[in-house]
């Protein structure tokens, strides 16, 4: 079941997505894009590499993303 949460941003304070990711309550990401958006990405990706939690920054690759899910499921 998956379900989605709107964190602070890093500069908002604690806790914020990074924090999430630490305390393995997260286990993917998508990163909104914009201008506003652009201050917390690299700490949100390196977050992520960190803390092995999958990082989506667009719709295309979310949808990839399900496709391949979906094919690994299919082949088991």
């Amino acid at each position: 079941m998956s379900w989605c949460k709107k964190s602070r941003s890093c500069k908002e304070g604690r806790p914020n997505l990074i924090d999430y990711m630490k305390n393995g309550e997260v286990d993917r990401i998508n990163t909104p894009s914009g201008k506003g958006a652009r201050t917390d990405e690299g700490k949100i990706r390196a977050g992520a590499v960190m803390n092995r939690v999958t990082c989506i920054t667009t719709l295309a690759a979310a949808e990839a993303a399900v496709e391949a899910c979906k094919a690994l499921r299919d082949a088991s």
